[in-house]
């Protein structure tokens, strides 16, 4: 990364990393946390995803709401996210606030408020939003129906809401336990993109997070080399009366980029080519030629552990999802005979390059793309090695891979009817 940057830790384990980029007076402030989902244990299901919630529901400094308000007044924005892996929390800001939105920050990371009538109340707006994304989403349903299949070890089964009954069953406590874990400095990165001086920031950061209470409970957790490649097909139906949508997926399971970056790479690009815009090789056959799909989409899906690379289609009216599946199938067995071009993998890798070029116009997306590649990748410096990966691909290359994982015993097979 050509980047002014700066990367430093404080005495209690808390990563940071500074890029001084002086070209507007605003930056983004993002703290990523090593903790999602796939951390929750059976029955417990929703419990990062709910914890992310409360931590806008009040502090010790802070009544419930008045995070986002005072942002707002600053005139910067705000937000949240749960993955299966990760927990990050973000402010956009005129950089004259920064430090005062430093100290905002720190006090999610030691001193949330666990109200009793506030977790109440954010349960039932939890459960609504599972509701909305899900029970009355087909689609929604259907993925959720296709992840929860792939694996039976890998926690990735789990959706990163929760199960509804899991939901309904949290307690307080079960909060504050994950709380006191995970939300710990040896556990975090706090990123700072923007119009900053590095060298005076450093000392403010070191005066305002100087805490290692959280130490004492957080519990360490390692990347483990766990897999379930080759452990059988799987072929379900999600079956919704009360809609007309009709669709079908079509998913392998695959390893993680810390395992595999060259086959991941591989991965990717072949993603790209099959499902990305009209001139991919699925729309022009299931959307154009055949008029089988309305749409099609897919992507190899990156984690800590080894996921899943996919591939969706949205039926006509009048396709039976059966001889859709069947074309999809045959679509990928033709790999073998007409594997990816010179041509087909040069304009993907210029589509992936002009990405990354563009997320890197952005505070936020240079700081987002730091934080999601020290936790996805293994350490966001990983990130040049990924670009550079990507550039080593060939068709030799996304044909061996393809074949390794593309096999009968490694399928998941989906499709949703009515």
């Amino acid at each position: 990364m050509d980047l002014n940057l700066e990367e430093f830790y404080l005495d209690n384990g808390l990563k940071v990393v500074l890029v001084e980029r002086n070209i507007l007076p605003t930056v983004s402030i993002q703290i990523w946390y090593k903790v999602g989902a796939i951390d929750e244990v059976d029955g417990k299901s929703g419990v990062a995803h709910f914890l992310e919630h409360m931590a806008f529901k009040g502090t010790k400094n802070l009544k419930p709401g008045e995070f986002s308000k005072i942002i707002r007044a600053l005139g910067g924005n705000d937000n949240a996210a749960t993955s299966w892996d990760y927990t990050m929390y973000y402010v956009d800001i005129p950089s004259e606030h920064t430090i005062k939105v430093l100290k905002m920050m720190k006090e999610v990371m030691f001193d949330i408020v666990f109200d009793e009538k506030e977790f109440n109340s954010e349960k039932k707006v939890i459960l609504e939003e599972r509701r909305m994304r899900y029970e009355d989403n087909p689609f929604g349903q259907f993925f959720e129906d296709f992840i929860a299949k792939s694996f039976k070890k890998i926690n990735y089964r789990r959706p990163i809401i929760g199960w509804e009954e899991d939901i309904k069953n949290l307690k307080l406590n079960d909060l504050v336990e994950f709380y006191n874990i995970y939300y710990s400095p040896k556990n975090a990165m706090l990123v700072v993109v923007g119009n900053i001086q590095k060298e005076e920031l450093k000392r403010h950061i070191k005066e305002i997070f100087n805490e290692s209470s959280k130490n004492l409970t957080q519990v360490e957790k390692k990347v483990e080399n766990i897999s379930e490649f080759n452990t059988g097909k799987v072929e379900f139906k999600t079956t919704i009366k009360e809609v007309k949508s009709k669709a079908v997926i079509v998913g392998f399971r695959t390893p993680s980029y810390r395992l595999s970056p060259k086959e991941i790479s591989a991965l990717e690009i072949l993603s790209y080519i099959l499902t990305d815009g009209r001139t991919s090789r699925m729309y022009k056959e299931l959307v154009v030629n055949k008029k089988l799909a309305s749409n099609v989409s897919g992507g190899t899906i990156l984690g800590k552990y080894p996921f899943l690379t996919y591939f969706f289609a949205t039926a006509n009216p009048n396709t039976k999802p059966d001889n859709l599946k069947d074309e999809i199938i045959s679509i990928l067995n033709s790999i073998i005979n007409t594997p990816p071009t010179q041509d087909e993998i040069k304009v993907v890798k210029k589509k992936i390059k002009a990405e990354r070029i563009y997320e890197f116009e952005k505070n936020h997306g240079i700081a987002g793309t730091i934080g999601w590649s020290e936790v996805i990748l293994g350490n966001y410096k990983e990130i040049d090695n990924f670009i550079k990966t990507i550039e080593e691909v060939n068709p030799d290359l996304i044909l061996q891979t393809f074949k390794k994982y593309f096999r009968e015993d490694n399928l998941i097979i989906g499709i949703l009817e009515n």
